[in-house]
């Protein structure tokens, strides 16, 4: 999702609120400024979490979470 356009006619505005990418066969969230758990979303819709990367964050924290280590 993409916020884009001109604010009051004056400043552009280009803003991605959510990043996703799929490399092999996983998911990486790159960015999420949603009020979404896109995470915890995918996984109800059925995508194994072994399957997710957190990509936001510094890759020392993902071994403490409950997704897939890149």
């Amino acid at each position: 999702m993409i916020v884009q356009g001109w604010e009051k006619g004056e400043k552009f505005v280009n803003s991605t609120l959510l990043h996703l990418e799929i490399r092999g066969d996983k998911i990486w969230i790159q960015q999420n400024w949603t009020e979404l758990q896109i995470a915890q979303e995918l996984v109800k819709r059925g995508v194994p979490a072994e399957q997710i990367v957190l990509g936001f964050l510094p890759e020392y924290m993902w071994e403490d979470s409950e997704y897939a280590v890149a």
